[in-house]
């Protein structure tokens, strides 16, 4: 049977599903299917209850009032066996925790800067625009404090071989930034990005070029790191050269906060917010 879903904001916007799979049942597995597609997700964790966890990943924020339909599938004795969740949203998840635990403060904030964010999400990609999923919902989001400061910065000596161009993030999804660069050659380069305790590191294979530059992509931000320095430096052959670079998502959010486009300076002040109170959440 399926037990629960629930919401994870780590990287992405996650709905994980809590499911019991008796003993003498084998190969289970779970199928999404979320705006006409399906999606089948065959991998798990354990939990300590002894319940399997499927999750169902990066939702982008502007389909947080999209239904899921959730069905887990199971063999016995060369049978398969399924079963079906209510259809169910991240809206409604959002709900249903608020009407259960309306004294946690924290909590409160959290999911209402989550849903106004994607509010202004569907608005920023003109997506449902005429239902957004705030409508109809009495919320208690957080109120905007421009920043007065950013975090990007360069330090070090510059180096001919590659240089920093720019960097940013891809609104698609919030936690994806950016960051781009030239380089004469791209032999025996790598770009190796950290935050905090996590470090990734790029070679050519992974190096997207755009008009004669490139790119990495970089998608090991937690929604409570928004504020969090990311740093970014070239290695050649393991050593490395050029400048170091560092930036953030609020830095993004510094440089467009007051942008002309009113759905662009929406997208991310609520950004912030949510950031902000995924935060004070988590501490």
């Amino acid at each position: 049977k399926i037990n629960s879903a629930y919401l994870t904001l780590n990287q992405d916007i996650n709905v994980a599903y809590a499911v019991t799979v008796p003993e003498g049942f084998t190969a289970p597995y779970m199928v999404f299917t979320f705006n006409g597609v399906d999606y089948t997700v065959t991998d798990y964790t354990e939990r300590a209850d002894g319940l399997l966890v499927f999750t169902f990943e990066g939702m982008s924020p502007e389909y947080l009032g999209d239904n899921i339909s959730a069905t887990l599938y199971a063999q016995y004795n060369g049978t398969t066996y399924s079963v079906t969740h209510a259809s169910y949203s991240v809206r409604q998840y959002c709900v249903n925790t608020l009407n259960r635990y309306p004294d946690n403060t924290e909590l409160a904030a959290l999911l209402s800067d989550l849903l106004v964010y994607g509010a202004q999400s569907q608005l920023y990609v003109d997506y449902k625009t005429d239902a957004l999923v705030t409508d109809g919902l009495t919320l208690n989001p957080s109120t905007f404090t421009a920043l007065t400061e950013t975090k990007m910065g360069m330090t070090g000596a510059s180096s001919e071989r590659a240089s920093w161009k720019n960097a940013g993030l891809l609104l698609e999804n919030a936690m994806t930034m950016y960051f781009g660069f030239t380089a004469q050659s791209v032999e025996g380069l790598t770009v190796e990005v950290k935050i905090n305790n996590g470090t990734v590191i790029y070679d050519a294979d992974d190096f997207v070029e755009i008009d004669g530059t490139y790119r990495v992509y970089f998608r090991g931000i937690m929604a409570y790191e928004f504020d969090d320095t990311v740093t970014a430096i070239f290695k050649l052959n393991g050593e490395q050269i050029g400048k170091t670079v560092t930036y953030s998502v609020n830095s993004y959010v510094y440089s467009k906060q007051a942008d002309a486009d009113d759905a662009l300076a929406g997208i991310v002040q609520a950004l912030y917010n949510y950031g902000a109170s995924a935060r004070a959440y988590a501490n």
